[in-house]
């Protein structure tokens, strides 16, 4: 055989067997009713309780991908079967975790043949497809959409990871709201600031597309024993470079001077019905840093910020 049609053939040998593979398996037929596939019941199932599992954090945040496929018994009242979870395939380890934690909590409407409920045998694909650059700039408590569809074989898939990174145009609040998560979100990011005694020089806040600037109850209350906020006319003198430097260098900070840090908001809108975005810019002489913080409304009001890659001077 010429050297050409046998790497054809071999081409198409492969092409074949890759779609072989991808082509659904026909239903066979019934002949024990104890555990059937899903294709031999008369009803399918509808999840009644499904927690999707979580992408791991560590996974995310570093952009990397995979898969856990699974296999699983459902009982004929549409419960998961305690140790009947098995992994077919993996591609990481804490994927696989992630899928085991919350396995016995799933619920499903039971499926039927003849018109009684019956045990199947379930199999199905979850997929982490999370992109490391957008999920760390994500507002945080915001999770990562699931999206359902079927693999090329005809498995359910569940695709954890993909972000609507978009704010709800029906979410409204009021400015006493906006400030008060502001206020939360500084308060926050000022913390990540470990140094005995700062002075916080508050520069603007946000209402809508207005800079307003801080009245006094609003830096009282971010003021603390170890920190104090003013406005930023009247921020003390720094001593370090500025990103500008002039001709002349600054002169040396007393013993123990601690440069003020200017924080302003960036952004404050409304991103769910139930969530703020706040982003906050810490800068100091010639660093800078920028966090994105969530601000959830609740009895107790939640805040959770993170500082954003690639944004930092020094």
């Amino acid at each position: 055989m010429p050297r050409s049609t046998s790497i054809a053939f071999l081409v198409g040998l492969t092409l074949a067997r890759v779609a072989s593979a991808q082509t659904p398996a026909p239903c066979p037929p019934v002949t024990d009713t104890a555990l059937l596939l899903p294709c031999q019941a008369d009803r399918g199932h509808v999840e009644t309780g499904r927690v999707t599992p979580r992408y791991p954090s560590t996974l995310e945040s570093n952009g990397i991908r995979g898969e856990v496929h699974v296999r699983y018994a459902v009982d004929t009242a549409g419960r998961t079967v305690p140790g009947s979870l098995e992994i077919v395939a993996s591609t990481h380890e804490l994927f696989t975790a992630s899928v085991r934690v919350p396995f016995q909590r799933w619920r499903f409407t039971p499926w039927t043949y003849r018109g009684r409920p019956v045990a199947v045998r379930y199999e199905e694909v979850f997929q982490f497809t999370g992109d490391g650059r957008s999920n760390a700039e994500a507002v945080p408590m915001t999770d990562p959409v699931a999206v359902h569809d079927t693999t090329p074989a005809g498995l359910p898939r569940t695709r954890i990871g993909e972000r609507y990174e978009t704010a709800d145009p029906e979410a409204t609040f009021s400015w006493a709201e906006l400030r008060y998560a502001q206020l939360q979100a500084i308060a926050t990011v000022l913390k990540e600031i470990h140094v005995d005694s700062l002075t916080a020089c508050v520069e603007t806040l946000l209402d809508s597309t207005r800079r307003i600037i801080p009245d006094s109850a609003f830096l009282a209350t971010l003021s603390v024993p170890t920190r104090r906020a003013v406005r930023s006319n009247y921020c003390p003198k720094t001593y370090a470079p500025s990103m500008i430097a002039g001709p002349t260098p600054p002169p040396a900070a007393p013993a123990g001077w601690i440069d003020p840090y200017y924080v302003d908001v960036e952004r404050a809108i409304p991103w769910k019905t139930w969530l703020i975005a706040v982003d906050v810019r810490i800068r100091q002489g010639t660093s800078s840093s920028h966090y994105r913080c969530g601000i959830r409304k609740a009895n107790l009001w939640i805040t959770l910020c993170k500082r954003l890659p690639g944004f930092e001077i020094s």
